[in-house]
């Protein structure tokens, strides 16, 4: 149970680092895909 909660903590970093990145906002479809995940 802890190692789910460990891998979709690390899945969590890894796209608000992408959504950190200006570029990230400029492809609307992309940026919307990627907040679903969230």
């Amino acid at each position: 149970m802890e190692q789910d909660i460990n891998k979709v903590e690390e899945q969590i970093k890894k796209l608000e680092e992408k959504m950190v990145n200006p570029d990230f906002w400029n492809d609307k479809n992309k940026a919307q895909t990627v907040l679903k995940e969230l």
